[in-house]
């Protein structure tokens, strides 16, 4: 059984990329992704090592709408990790110019799909798919010179 089995409704919201769909799917599928991950869930021929899956847990956990569940302990060092990044990610996003960190604030930090990030910023799906490409490539760029990901 699916969410949307039943449901061409939720269907449709959930494709076009609305808040209230995507959290319904999120709340239906959350406990057997973390069931998957804390098994050991390989994606592709890379496993999942200990760290990540803790941390994959504990992501998801926050990201609930409840508040958190219960959450398996992270190792300090993967702690570490992720604020490395996550001050390394706003580094770079302080270094955009204008549009582009509305841009980023838009999509990312407040979840606005793409197609209402094309109706608000007046532009196409296309150009904002251009634009999350921008990012993510620089993003990228910022992070292999400062030795936080492995060149491609």
């Amino acid at each position: 059984m699916t969410v949307f089995e039943n449901d061409r409704e939720l269907l449709k919201a959930f494709r076009a990329g609305e808040r209230a769909a995507l959290s319904k799917v999120y709340r239906f599928y959350a406990d057997d992704v973390a069931g998957l991950v804390r098994r050991g869930f390989a994606i592709g021929d890379a496993g999942v090592d200990e760290g990540r899956r803790l941390g994959v847990i504990k992501a998801l956990a926050e990201r609930a709408d409840d508040g958190p569940a219960a959450v398996l302990p992270v190792a300090p060092e993967e702690e570490l990790e992720w604020n490395t990044l996550r001050e390394a990610t706003k580094r770079f996003a302080n270094t955009l110019i204008p549009a582009l960190q509305d841009f980023v604030r838009l999509r990312f930090e407040e979840g606005c799909s793409q197609a209402d990030l094309a109706q608000r910023l007046n532009v196409s799906r296309r150009k904002v798919r251009t634009m999350e490409d921008e990012v993510r490539d620089g993003l990228r760029a910022h992070l292999r010179t400062l030795k936080l990901l492995n060149p491609a």
